[in-house]
């Protein structure tokens, strides 16, 4: 992400410019509750978010303990900015920024494009691990 346009922040955006980009990606299940999520950001050990102009184009956000763990939580950029780089340059950064951590874990959703994207970044699916056997557990509205 090289681009001159774009800045790079680490201040909480503002509640709308949040919701606009969460729903941009389809991430609605969020935007139900807007007090909640802003919570969630601003509790974050780790937020970066990218601007074009006045505008809120991407984000990350992490938690962490700070020395053990650290677990990406949200990982947006809205869809006419994808494939520049942006959302890579901030994976980036938050792995360099937490390169200390012993485990730096992920849930997304099971499309290739994400698999292909998070591989990218050297990141290995638990599934796919050859030395250890691990298994996720979660507890989410929905999940039977």
């Amino acid at each position: 992400m090289d681009d001159p346009c774009f800045t790079t922040t680490d201040a909480l955006p503002d509640r709308e410019a949040v919701q606009h980009l969460y729903d941009s990606v389809g991430w609605g299940v969020y935007t139900r509750d807007m007090t909640t999520l802003m919570r969630g950001l601003e509790g974050s050990s780790y937020l970066r978010c990218v601007y074009d102009a006045q505008s809120l184009v991407a984000l990350i956000r992490c938690v962490s303990d700070g020395a053990t763990i650290a677990y990406l939580q949200d990982l947006l950029v809205d869809p006419g900015y994808q494939r520049r780089g942006i959302g890579r340059s901030l994976c980036v950064g938050a792995l360099e920024h937490h390169a200390h951590c012993r485990q730096f874990v992920l849930i997304t959703d099971d499309r290739p494009e994400q698999t292909a994207f998070y591989e990218s970044l050297s990141l290995v699916r638990l599934d796919k691990a050859q030395r250890v056997r691990l298994y996720a557990f979660a507890r989410m509205p929905g999940l039977a």
